[in-house]
């Protein structure tokens, strides 16, 4: 018996439709700025090269002149082999600002490779939030042989406004 061509073919193309996204959907769910009813985008930011605000943050605040304003940078830890955990694979991400900033924060999560591209194996996590220079927060997964890759963002609000310093990422080939 021959089964229909047509028929493989559907099933194989919801299949793919169905793989998970590669890249991250959700950016800051856990931060909820300061209520400004002015403030019309704050959930909509303009991304630069240099990190992002909410569009009507400038028209509000002239004093805003660059999108992270308070000079944040967010830095992506190597993903490695665990050596106080054998058999896992740690990440993180951190934060570090010149001045404690209010509901610095920042968010990983952890990857790896497959043939459709990235899948998600550990994350979205998220460090508390609160007023201080260094935020860091940390992922980790059972040791595989693969290509691993840790993503995450800085946030934090300055005058109100909710500002996104920056994304990063680093990919690292891990061979446990």
């Amino acid at each position: 018996m021959k089964k229909p061509i047509a028929g493989t073919i559907i099933v194989c193309s919801l299949i793919l439709l169905r793989l998970p996204s590669t890249q991250a959907e959700e950016i800051e769910p856990w931060f909820t700025p300061t209520p400004t009813p002015a403030l019309s985008s704050v959930d909509a930011p303009i991304t630069t090269s240099y990190g992002s605000i909410g569009s009507d943050a400038q028209l509000l605040n002239p004093s805003i002149t660059s999108a992270n304003p308070a000079n944040c940078t967010t830095t992506a830890l190597w993903p490695h082999e665990s050596s106080h955990l054998p058999g896992t694979i740690n990440a993180g991400v951190q934060q570090k600002c010149p001045i404690p900033v209010v509901n610095n924060s920042v968010e990983a999560k952890l990857w790896e490779k497959r043939w459709w591209g990235y899948n998600i194996i550990d994350g979205p996590r998220y460090s508390d939030l609160g007023t201080r220079k260094i935020s860091t927060v940390y992922v980790n997964a059972a040791c595989r042989t693969n290509s691993i890759r840790v993503t995450g963002y800085g946030h934090y609000e300055w005058m109100g406004i909710h500002v996104v310093s920056s994304e990063v990422s680093k990919t690292v080939d891990i061979d446990c």
